[in-house]
């Protein structure tokens, strides 16, 4: 699985940063949603209005979806990830 920092590369941001977004100390700017949704092709919308503990899903799942080199490979959505089903 790659690591917080790897990912924060990827995103641009510091790791502190990503942490603080993770932790929910700091909201995602329309900026940084715009590139989440660039890797993991899940709506702007979600990433402005997830709740922290959809958001520290959503990381784990592309940690690993990164590390298994696959970028373009879908995140479950808030719904998928509340009922455990993925389309």
């Amino acid at each position: 699985m790659l690591k917080q920092t790897e990912i924060a590369k990827r995103l641009d941001i510091s790791d502190a940063l990503l942490s603080m977004i993770i932790s929910g100390e700091r909201n995602i700017t329309y900026k940084l949603a715009k590139k989440l949704n660039k890797i993991t092709r899940i709506e702007v919308d979600f990433w402005m209005t997830a709740k922290q503990e959809d958001l520290k899903k959503a990381f784990t799942q592309i940690r690993l979806s990164l590390h298994l080199g696959n970028n373009s490979q879908r995140v479950e959505t808030r719904e998928e990830m509340a009922t455990g089903e993925s389309k």
